[in-house]
């Protein structure tokens, strides 16, 4: 039986979340038993021979825009790691279960796998973000859970391609990359709308401020477009967001569209003229796939693997590039008819690369 911890698992209204969790209990010929976090929202159906069971506890708040150092996150996450590994050592004890792997989907909850992977000398796996990477790779305790780790899977190349380097071990890192929901995501030859689309958490990394400063200055030459932003996360960001718009005055023209489920990030992404995205940090981010698979062309920046799958599909900025330089891609974009459509069929050639069959095969060989 594989033992699986996540944070998060996809839910009628976040279906969005916890995929990777989802689709290995759902394509791995193992029994699974899934350990999460609850959310008041009803889990999307699992494998008939897996359980998941849900923790409740409230996570501590901080701004992590002012966020200095590391220690508020660490306070964060070890308090709900107590709760979340005396609940699953309880049960996993009171139902007489025998782990054959733990494999661990979210870094809030490491720590619990190397207590659980002490107590049961079974193997350890993890699943690597690009931010938790970024944030940890100056800190000790990072060497001290990758020696604890026997496999870390990371769904981008280049930061599998750093800890290779950095720990100088090419057989620990697996470069899994990432799938996405064939039946949900393609193109529908939808009427395309004078609006523009981002979709992704809430947060810092995402680096939005950019990105609506950036639409201000394009209205200036356009103002026929719209954004829209789907996503919900930190309280304090999207604050920060809504002052930006409102300081501004783009009410009219950027909207914050919070959580949506699959089929309306499908229908928007189909009916959108571009797909923006302008984060500071990232792995390789499933809401760029998606949007290729919906044959939506892009503007990205560099961050993490979004050279890789954007490329021929779209214009690719330096992260670090001015909200001058990103307006101006925009506008260089929807005047060239001919590239868009180039950077469209691109997309939907492009789409074939990835899918959750591909990612779970290559975790498998592991189990």
């Amino acid at each position: 039986m594989i033992l699986r911890l996540t944070r998060t698992f996809p839910r009628n209204k976040f279906n969005g979340v916890g995929l990777s969790a989802y689709y290995l209990q759902k394509f791995t010929n193992k029994s699974n038993i899934i350990f999460t976090k609850k959310i008041n929202s009803k889990i999307l159906k699992l494998k008939k021979r897996n359980v998941l069971i849900e923790i409740d506890y409230k996570d501590l708040k901080f701004n992590q825009k002012n966020i200095i150092n590391f220690i508020p996150i660490l306070i964060t996450k070890i308090y709900g790691e107590i709760i979340f590994f005396t609940k699953i050592y309880k049960y996993l004890k009171q139902k007489s279960i025998n782990p054959s792997i733990i494999h661990v989907h979210s870094i809030n909850y490491i720590f619990s796998g190397i207590l659980l992977k002490s107590l049961y000398d079974i193997p350890l796996f993890l699943n690597f973000t690009g931010s938790d990477f970024y944030r940890l790779k100056k800190l000790k305790i990072l060497n001290l859970i990758i020696s604890k780790v026997n496999k870390v899977f990371n769904v981008s190349k280049k930061i599998n391609n750093e800890l290779i380097i950095l720990f100088k071990n090419n057989k620990k890192f697996i470069h899994t990359s990432n799938g996405f929901d064939n039946k949900i995501f393609k193109n529908k030859n939808l009427k395309r709308k004078n609006q523009f689309v981002a979709v992704g958490n809430l947060r810092w990394q995402k680096n939005y401020e950019k990105m609506i400063y950036a639409f201000k200055l394009f209205t200036k030459k356009n103002n026929k477009y719209k954004l829209l932003i789907i996503g919900s996360g930190d309280k304090f960001e999207k604050q920060n967001l809504i002052e930006i718009i409102k300081k501004n005055s783009l009410e009219k023209f950027v909207y914050l569209k919070g959580n949506l489920n699959h089929k309306e990030i499908a229908k928007i992404l189909n009916e959108s003229y571009l797909f923006l995205m302008s984060s500071k940090s990232e792995g390789l981010p499933k809401s760029l796939i998606e949007a290729i698979a919906c044959g939506t062309p892009i503007i990205t920046t560099n961050a993490g693997d979004c050279s890789y799958v954007a490329k021929d599909c779209g214009i690719i900025l330096d992260y670090k590039c001015s909200e001058i330089q990103y307006s101006r891609a925009i506008i260089k974009l929807i005047s060239n008819k001919q590239k868009w459509k180039k950077f469209r069929l691109n997309c939907l050639k492009k789409k074939y690369q990835f899918s959750w069959k591909k990612y779970v095969a290559k975790i498998n060989k592991y189990y």
